[in-house]
């Protein structure tokens, strides 16, 4: 599956990064960058609130909003989701959207650099509403620098999300298999 999600295979978790972004990322240094999330803070030991970047758009163009990572992280947590994320998440005890732009997140117990596993995609929640997502064969929607425009047996081409909302990191390849 190209879902990175659902998937263990490290070179779809790689290549999607592209295609989906993450609250945050780290950077050359592997000091953390805000991507998705515009703002995090702790309030105490196990709450942080979390305010979304304004204007990102999925490929449909369809708002980003609070509630696709509330979403993305119930996925995540599910019992039939058994990606790479799982652990990273384990300690959330409660995820509650405040606005459509804004999440707070509590923990069962703090955990120690917290922000630092906030690198998981982020899911459209519109996109799947009424599906299995485990299940879905729909191509995932994105709000990275590439979309994917077709997937065959063997082939994944990617071309450049026009909806981008990261101005200064606009992609030279016009295409990527």
């Amino acid at each position: 599956t190209i879902n990175p999600l659902l998937t263990n295979n490290r070179n779809v978790q790689e290549i999607s990064k592209v295609i989906y972004d993450s609250l945050v990322t780290l950077d050359g240094n592997y000091k953390l960058k805000n991507c998705l999330a515009e703002e995090i803070a702790q309030t105490d030991d196990v709450t942080y609130i979390i305010k979304m970047r304004k204007g990102v758009l999925w490929e449909d163009r369809t708002n980003f909003t609070a509630y696709d990572v509330q979403y993305t992280i119930d996925l995540i947590l599910r019992d039939n989701v058994s990606g790479r994320y799982r652990d990273n998440l384990k300690y959330i005890s409660e995820v509650e959207p405040i606005d459509s732009n804004t999440l707070r997140i509590s923990l069962s117990e703090p955990v120690p650099f917290f922000e630092y596993y906030l690198t998981f995609p982020i899911m459209c929640q519109k996109y799947y509403e009424g599906e299995n997502f485990a299940s879905s064969e729909k191509i995932p929607l994105g709000t990275g620098m590439f979309k994917i425009q077709e997937i065959s047996s063997n082939v994944i081409k990617l071309i450049p999300n026009e909806h981008y909302w990261d101005n200064s990191r606009k992609p030279m390849a016009t295409e990527i298999t």
